[in-house]
């Protein structure tokens, strides 16, 4: 199983509906995950092109959507929210030789903690991948996860954002009986959530490899847009 696109972002102020531009991936065995932070309300609806999202868990002000076999070449993805807020929104793209699909999620949260984990039931030849937020201005990603994106506050894209003193992430990691997904800070002074998913590959080779490349400053691939909150 293979990230078939890298991510990139940009940032401004508090917006309704968001949109970031993407090439989808176009092997036949394709899926990718959307990674949304705003102000806890889930979005009425998330599409890729012309393709509904389906919604596999919401955590605090974390929601984490999926879709199967999006459409490829050059395309956008909306998240249609009911009122202006400020919002972070993320999109991985994966590609596999055997039919994909998506285990139950998994969710976590805590207050004012320095780490925040949460434990995934996977297996072999499966892909983990989880989205998190801390209050905080910057985080780590655990050990023997592979980063998608790491959204520090400060800074401009794709590598960081000025919404606010928060941190966004996503991450990967090779499936294993228990999976243990988890993102740390120096400190933090709010609410961190975390999201977490396995991927099914069913008829292929299995295994996790993730690539991305660093183009001009610019992970070519994949695309992450940010809104102030």
């Amino acid at each position: 199983m293979t990230i078939s696109a890298g991510t990139s972002n940009n940032n401004s102020g508090n917006i309704q509906n968001i949109t970031c531009s993407i090439t989808g991936a176009s092997a036949t065995n394709r899926c990718a995950l959307i990674g949304i932070l705003n102000d806890g309300t889930p979005p009425s609806s998330v599409t890729f092109g012309a393709s509904a999202c389906t919604l596999l868990a919401s955590q605090g002000r974390l929601h984490l959507y999926r879709i199967i076999g999006q459409p490829s070449g050059s395309q956008t993805v909306t998240a249609n929210q009911g009122a202006a807020t400020n919002t972070i929104i993320g999109v991985a793209q994966f590609t596999a030789d055997g039919t994909l699909s998506f285990g139950t999620a998994v969710t976590n949260t805590n207050t004012e903690e320095t780490s925040l984990s949460v434990d995934v039931t996977s297996a072999a030849g499966q892909l983990v991948v989880d989205c998190a937020h801390l209050v905080v201005d910057s985080m780590t990603v655990g050990a023997g996860q592979s980063a998608i994106m790491n959204l520090p506050t400060g800074g401009s894209p794709p590598t960081g954002h000025d919404i606010g003193f928060l941190s966004f992430g996503m991450s990967y990691e090779a499936g294993a009986a228990t999976t243990t997904m988890s993102w740390s800070g120096e400190f933090t002074v709010g609410d961190n959530d975390i999201i977490a998913v396995s991927i099914i590959e069913e008829g292929g080779g299995g295994g996790a490899t993730g690539r991305g490349r660093l183009i001009g400053g610019k992970l070519v691939g994949g695309n992450l847009l940010v809104r102030r909150l």
